[in-house]
């Protein structure tokens, strides 16, 4: 549904993850789909669940993301 990228938040070093959705699947349902899901993580709290720390669905959709490490 799209790629994910690190990054370091700006003004500090917190790593994040950016996650923009792909252009291929860029249609109205996709969108809404991303979109949903963004709403979702921005309310959900737990340890299991990555925190949602921007979402900007102008333009291409992009969602910023707590980083976590590869295990």
């Amino acid at each position: 549904m799209g790629e994910v990228f690190r990054a370091e938040r700006i003004g500090s070093s917190e790593p994040i993850a950016i996650k923009v959705m792909s252009l291929q699947e860029d249609d109205p349902t996709a969108r809404l789909r991303f979109a949903f899901e963004g709403q979702a993580l921005k309310e959900i709290r737990h340890p299991n669940v990555v925190p949602l720390r921007a979402y900007h669905p102008e333009g291409p959709a992009i969602r910023s993301e707590e980083h976590t490490s590869e295990l």
